[in-house]
């Protein structure tokens, strides 16, 4: 027989689904699955082209104090194995335009 307190309280479920969307996976291995998936998406995004390679770097707007810098990151993305060699051109306000060749070595996908 149920207690009055306990037949007073009202029902709620114990089990549903209404987290999923929000919080999908908490454990360190959930997480890595979602990253894995999240970047292999994002891959297939980028190399619609049908290209081969893909590279994808940061830009920075704003004002650059003496001395100091800024870090760009370049993103590479490929579905075939190889060497590529390509030139980034980098442009300041001010500055003369910049080109950083540079060589990457894709070894597996």
């Amino acid at each position: 027989r149920r207690s009055a307190a306990a037949a007073a309280a009202p029902s709620r479920m114990l089990l549903s689904d209404e987290h999923e969307e929000t919080q999908r996976f908490r454990s360190r291995a959930g997480q890595a699955l979602l990253q894995r998936r999240c970047d292999r998406q994002e891959n297939q995004q980028v190399l619609l082209g049908g290209d081969g390679l893909a590279l994808l770097a940061s830009v920075y707007e704003g004002e650059i104090p003496a001395w100091d810098g800024v870090e760009i990151r370049v993103d590479m993305y490929s579905d075939m194995c190889g060497a590529y060699r390509d030139v980034l051109h980098l442009s300041v306000d001010g500055l003369k335009p910049v080109a950083v060749s540079y060589m990457i070595y894709f070894v597996s996908a």
